[in-house]
């Protein structure tokens, strides 16, 4: 069995919804996705990769100070 490849890049601003959509779908409420967003809007988070395949967002890895 092969495994797709995945590619792991720093974030961009523009991938700001499709982590959000990531964080809702993997938490049984959007309470972790909102956090995410405020720490986001902070700037808290470095750093910040994103998992795409194919344009897009599959995973999301931070490291926040709080």
């Amino acid at each position: 069995m092969t495994l797709p490849l995945h590619k792991l890049r720093n974030e961009f601003w523009s991938d700001i919804s499709a982590i959000h959509m990531v964080h809702s779908a993997a938490f049984k409420t959007t309470a972790e996705a909102h956090l995410v967003d405020g720490l986001c809007d902070h700037s808290a988070l470095a750093p910040s990769l994103v998992a795409e395949q194919k344009g897009s967002i599959l995973g999301h890895a931070v490291v926040s100070p709080v």
